[in-house]
């Protein structure tokens, strides 16, 4: 969002009930403390992820599809040797290059659908 919870709450004013105005205030303090929660958790894994943890999630990153949380996911799940990545980004790519094909041909067969 752009604007501020305050500048949403004054842009409503007159349109929704006290109980909807006191709902929106509830869930927006829950959502600022999930975001705090977030925030302190992904403080917490990058204080303790090691540095070879750390250029593995980040050689992970290069992977379609892969983002720095999936990353540090993975690799608290097989550890930082990366010996298997190459081959599982070959394997992904492999993968969609197959799906690609499928679906191409799905395309031109619609009574595959």
């Amino acid at each position: 969002m752009k604007a501020s919870p305050e500048e949403l709450f004054r842009s409503l004013e007159g349109f929704i009930t006290p109980l909807q105005r006191e709902l929106l205030r509830h869930i927006t303090r829950v959502i600022c403390e999930q975001t705090e929660q977030i925030k302190r958790t992904d403080e917490l894994i990058d204080k303790y992820m090691g540095d070879a943890y750390k250029q593995a999630a980040k050689a992970l990153t290069v992977i379609p599809g892969i983002g720095l949380t999936s990353a540090q996911q993975i690799v608290a799940e097989i550890g930082h040797d990366m010996s298997i990545a190459v081959p599982l980004q070959k394997r992904l790519k492999e993968s969609e290059r197959f799906y690609r094909r499928t679906r191409n041909r799905k395309e031109a067969q619609p009574e595959l659908r």
